[in-house]
């Protein structure tokens, strides 16, 4: 069972879609900012798309505590969020804002701050990042600054 995390009113198929409000789709309401209802290792994986920027820092390493805890070893954790050069980062409504660096605490060894695991629950499998439709035209465009473009980080964790 696989998870989709801030479905909103994007329900995936295959997942079990999870928000704080009922929209049409979800199948748990819930506030991903508490305990997740899902009993430990019991997940093959996680997904969200353009969620974690709508909740405190703090609070996105209590849900990867969970995400680390419900999901089984082996298990992928995929979150797409905005990136923080681009203008679609900075939205009235977003509270966190992520770099290419911003899940190494989660995977890397002396990484600040130390104190959030005691051990590494996670490994990184992949990180990208994708600039809209045509991702190599806007990257040079952007790389020109000929204007600057949205684009999106691409993360794929592995749970440890």
């Amino acid at each position: 069972m696989n998870i989709n995390l801030g479905s909103n009113k994007n329900s995936l198929p295959d997942h079990v879609n999870v928000d704080i409000k009922p929209f049409k789709g979800v199948d748990v309401v819930c506030d991903c900012r508490e305990t997740l209802p899902f009993k430990d290792n019991s997940l093959d994986g996680a997904f969200s798309h353009t969620f974690l920027e709508h909740i405190d820092s703090d609070m996105i390493v209590f849900l990867m505590k969970e995400l680390a805890r419900v999901c089984k070893s082996g298990s992928v954790v995929y979150h797409v969020v905005p990136f923080c050069r681009g203008e679609g980062a900075f939205g009235l409504n977003h509270k966190s804002f992520f770099s290419e660096r911003s899940f190494e605490c989660f995977y890397m060894a002396d990484t600040e701050p130390i104190d959030i695991f005691d051990s590494k629950p996670f490994k990184l499998e992949r990180i990208f990042l994708v600039f809209g439709k045509n991702g190599f035209f806007q990257w040079i465009l952007w790389k020109m600054r000929v204007f600057w473009c949205g684009g999106a980080l691409h993360v794929r964790l592995i749970v440890a």
